[in-house]
């Protein structure tokens, strides 16, 4: 596929059964849902069957927030649980899901990183560390083993993240038993800083509202610097998003004991412009665009030499997470006016082969 594309939707019949999902994965035939205020993950097999496991706890089989997901291989799904600290292993089949061991997660959690399958039997884990700097953190790339308990996790590489001055945030200190709290609060839309690791090391990051996206630590040594088209449009906030931001600033100054006004900022007029990344398991940089209310969605694909491969659309209403997707085909998440959340099957097809929806 090449030039712009746009995404045909097709609705999994399963919207009344799933309360939020908050990582997918496709696993052979099968996709996977985590859903983590509900510690339970949902399996649409490829015949279309429908089955939840659920079971609460910190025990062998447990699950405690669990955040996401990533394939290990055909039959194998890898679920990350911020609770427990670790990785549980699940073999899926057309029957649903079934335990088979977990791995300790060593270190502070990337939130949001699913890890990423290695080279034999391995998973690439992410955890946060304190930098040289007080302005930067360190985020420590590890190698776990997913088949041998005795293999102590050993350490990749450390990489610096970009410097907390690029986040705008409130805090506020007080003296605790023991010590000292800070509670801090990002600017709502504000920038961020985005990273993700491909399942041959390499690490993409950059600033939220940079044009440009760094590609390092790749097997060829090469460093690959990706900037963005210059015609891209910036999103400005709609009244009824900088009202949300408001809401968010205000509500957190009165848990604080602070007014409003001592919050020295507010919600941006713009959108950073890119609002997530992620890898593909085929390799495929997905940068996901900020756009204005009400717009299609959009996402710049590239392959790993930096090149864009093409531009993708999809409707509003519709999450699509980037590393669900095989080739021309994925998975997303859509949610209607009342709430209700499904999974919805995807296709990808040329924009003048076809027309975004359903």
């Amino acid at each position: 596929m090449k030039g712009q594309v746009v995404v045909r939707v097709s609705t999994l019949e399963i919207a009344s059964a799933i309360g939020a999902v908050d990582g997918l994965a496709i696993v052979g035939r099968s996709v996977v849902a985590v859903d983590m205020r509900a510690n339970a993950l949902h399996v649409v097999s490829g015949n279309g069957n429908h089955f939840t496991y659920s079971r609460s706890g910190s025990g062998p089989g447990d699950l405690l927030l669990p955040c996401c997901l990533t394939a290990l291989d055909d039959s194998t799904v890898a679920v990350r649980e911020l609770g427990n600290r670790r990785y549980s292993l699940y073999r899926v089949s057309e029957r649903g899901a079934q335990f088979v061991k977990y791995v300790a997660a060593p270190g502070n959690p990337a939130v949001g990183d699913a890890g990423i399958p290695s080279r034999g039997s391995q998973l690439l884990h992410l955890a946060v560390a304190p930098g040289d700097r007080p302005t930067q953190r360190m985020l420590d790339l590890y190698r776990l083993s997913t088949e041998r308990a005795d293999v102590e996790p050993t350490i990749v590489r450390s990489l610096a993240s970009g410097p907390l001055s690029w986040v705008v945030i409130a805090e506020i200190v007080r003296l605790v038993p023991g010590g000292r709290a800070s509670y801090t609060i990002r600017q709502p839309l504000g920038p961020e800083y985005l990273y993700s690791i491909a399942a041959d090391g390499s690490f993409v990051h950059a600033r939220s509202s940079s044009d440009t996206v760094v590609w390092e630590e790749r097997p060829d040594r090469k460093v690959v610097r990706i900037i963005l088209p210059k015609q891209l449009k910036r999103a400005r906030l709609s009244a009824a998003e900088r009202d949300s931001c408001e809401d968010v600033l205000r509500e957190w100054a009165r848990r604080q004991g602070l007014r409003r006004e001592q919050v020295r900022f507010g919600a941006p007029t713009y959108k950073p412009t890119i609002q997530r990344l992620g890898i593909d398991p085929t390799g495929r940089l997905w940068l996901q665009l900020h756009v204005e209310g009400g717009e299609p969605n959009r996402a710049l694909v590239y392959g790993s030499d930096g090149r864009q491969a093409y531009s993708v659309e999809w409707p509003a209403d519709i999450q699509l997470i980037g590393t669900a997707v095989v080739g021309n085909r994925g998975f997303g998440v859509r949610t209607d006016k009342e709430g209700v959340v499904s999974l919805v099957s995807l296709t990808l097809v040329p924009k003048a082969s076809g027309k975004a929806g359903e």
